[in-house]
């Protein structure tokens, strides 16, 4: 039972801090019509699970699957934000701004997996 207190809190922490960085790029967001705090919090949530994945792989092998599951599934679970990307998109496209969904599709999926590929690959050293 504690892990699913663990992954609550760690996502009850993450959707915060989703929040936040929207708060913080909603100007831009409505200036440039595109999602940019969506964007944002995918790309980081992409490139600190890249860095997670790494040092729970070497650094942080030992840590318990509690400790593990909070910060993946709780806190990058709740940082992330793909379910938001899926409306964001929708919603360009309904709004008429189909090349702009399709950016938005190419920028969140190209730099989300760089990003954790880099991330990953920092940490490990390769």
């Amino acid at each position: 039972m504690d892990k699913f207190f663990l992954i609550a809190i760690g996502g009850a922490l993450g959707s915060a801090a989703r929040w936040g960085v929207q708060m913080l790029l909603n100007p831009l967001s409505q200036k440039w019509h595109f999602p940019m705090g969506t964007l944002a919090v995918n790309c980081v949530g992409c490139f600190c699970i890249g860095l997670t994945a790494g040092l729970l792989a070497t650094r942080w092998a030992s840590l318990p699957d509690a400790y593990r599951l909070a910060i993946t599934v709780g806190v990058l679970g709740g940082f992330t934000t793909f379910s938001s990307y899926g409306l964001d998109t929708v919603g360009l496209a309904e709004q008429g701004f189909p090349w702009r969904a399709a950016g938005n599709v190419l920028a969140s999926n190209a730099l989300g997996f760089l990003l954790v590929f880099m991330g990953d690959k920092l940490v490990r050293g390769v």
